[in-house]
């Protein structure tokens, strides 16, 4: 029950931190030219969901787009936390379950949001 509420206020914490940051790259990126947009300040995940799902970045609510990459971002932090220490007590078990967990994890969560923005209208048609 201890590492449970753990994970919770980790999530918390490493959700709230991701927006904050996502909020001041933003804000920061709004004061360059249109040249540099693309190449200051935006995560790296709405760079693949832009490029692997052919959406409009100009279509994109940006706000709206960091709040979903930080849910997913501190979700995968803290399940992966969670469930590799319940899995051994061995290090080296943890270590590798965790990576196999994070790996998994980005590249399904990103998927569905993927295909979810997708639906959503903001891919090119």
């Amino acid at each position: 029950m201890r590492k449970l509420i753990l994970c919770g206020i980790l999530f918390i914490i490493v959700f709230s931190l991701r927006f904050i940051i996502h909020l001041y790259l933003n804000s920061k990126k709004k004061t360059n030219t249109k040249k540099k947009l693309n190449q200051i300040g935006e995560p790296i995940e709405i760079q693949y969901l832009i490029k692997r799902f052919n959406l409009v970045p100009e279509k994109l609510k940006l706000k709206r787009i960091g709040l979903g990459v930080s849910f997913i971002d501190a979700f995968i932090f803290s399940s992966t936390i969670y469930v590799a220490s319940l899995v051994s007590d061995k290090v080296l078990i943890e270590i590798f379950v965790g990576m196999i967990m994070v790996f998994a994890l980005i590249f399904g969560l990103n998927e569905m949001y993927g295909k979810f923005l997708k639906r959503k209208g903001y891919d090119k048609k």
